[in-house]
């Protein structure tokens, strides 16, 4: 049971810094290399809050998605939560982000412990 509690303290002590990043990070204005594709999503979730869901967001730039790529179900999540909650869709999309980073980090944990891995090997 000791090992167990060091091995959450090092995993907090690993994720809480990165954890805390993102969460700081969550008013932020849009930055970084890829402020278009954040402008994209964001004016899509807007599209979707306002207008209803749609496969066809009709977009600022009245794009389309024309890929698998690009089907909406995140910007389709976001938006619910922002009808729901009245949240912005910048802040929205980002808390949604680190959710999934969380479930994903849970996820990957389940299969390697279904796999049989050792705490070491995890």
């Amino acid at each position: 049971m000791r090992s167990r509690a060091w091995f959450i303290a090092l995993l907090l002590a690993g994720l809480l810094p990165a954890l805390a990043l993102m969460l700081a990070g969550l008013r932020e204005p849009l930055h970084g290399e890829h402020v278009f594709r954040q402008a994209h999503v964001a004016g899509n979730i807007e599209k979707f809050v306002r207008d209803g869901l749609s496969l066809r967001p009709a977009a600022y730039n009245q794009d389309v998605p024309g890929a698998l790529f690009d089907f909406p179900a995140y910007s389709w999540l976001v938006a619910a939560v922002c009808r729901a909650t009245g949240a912005p869709p910048v802040p929205a999309a980002r808390a949604a982000g680190v959710l999934v980073f969380v479930l994903c980090l849970a996820a990957l944990d389940a299969v390697w412990r279904a796999a049989g891995l050792g705490r070491a090997a995890r």
